[in-house]
């Protein structure tokens, strides 16, 4: 398992990149032995998914790797026109903007927006416990109880006891977005920040549209951001509301 992990730590890092890298600067980022990564890289040049140049002595990854997933932005991106609206919200806001969908027990990024304030340690992909995060908060808010409490369950196995999950406040949390077409959340990710979350069902999948940034400003215009994110939602798509 732990190969695994690393190959696509490996993989992932190039993605941040967005360049070619030599084997010193990929063993010292990723913090593998030496060894290891001389490893990983040989197995991605030998299946094709990076390729080495010996001049530079730099790798970097191949068109078999841009096309391993190119049928998944197809098929279970957001809706362009949700991609849009988030825009829109993010001009009007001034804030990070992202759009989420649930990964079983995990909320995952699909597409982010960076807002003018501090950026979020955040990237399109990544992923925080359903339970453990405003957007993932707003994707409960589609199960029913029996689907909520395994997410619980399932998360609590993965927790220390100390920090485990109360199901019955999450249900409460998941019945009030229902009531509400909207969830306030803070501090769940880091001390000072906030989202605002609203679920969005979409003929494709469910997902969830967060307005970010600090806890106590979105406090203050809170109304004023959930009605602008309503507002525009039901404008792009009456499916939506």
């Amino acid at each position: 398992m732990k190969s695994i992990e690393r190959t696509f730590a490996c993989l992932q890092l190039f993605d941040e990149f967005e360049r070619p890298a030599g084997m010193v600067e990929i063993t010292r980022h990723l913090g593998y032995p030496a060894s290891t990564v001389a490893l990983i890289l040989k197995f991605l040049v030998a299946e094709g998914y990076l390729q080495h140049d010996r001049a530079t002595r730099t790798y970097r990854p191949t068109v078999r790797l841009a096309q391993l997933g190119a049928w998944v932005g197809s098929r279970f991106a957001p809706d362009q026109v949700l991609q849009d609206v988030t825009a829109r919200v993010n001009k009007q806001t001034g804030e990070m903007v992202s759009i989420a969908a649930r990964n079983d027990i995990r909320a995952q990024y699909l597409f982010i927006l960076g807002g003018r304030q501090k950026p979020l340690s955040v990237s399109a992909g990544s992923t925080r416990l359903l339970c453990r995060s405003g957007l993932g908060w707003a994707l409960l808010s589609f199960l029913d109880r029996n689907a909520l409490t395994s997410v619980v369950r399932r998360t609590n196995a993965m927790l220390p006891a100390e920090d485990r999950v109360d199901a019955v406040a999450m249900q409460g949390i998941a019945d009030r977005c229902r009531e509400d077409g909207y969830v306030f959340a803070e501090h769940t990710v880091r001390p000072g920040g906030g989202v605002i979350a609203v679920p969005v069902f979409t003929s494709r999948m469910q997902f969830a549209i967060g307005v970010h940034g600090q806890a106590t400003r979105l406090r203050k215009s809170e109304q004023k951001i959930v009605a602008l994110m309503k507002k525009e939602l039901a404008a792009a798509s009456p499916a939506f509301m």
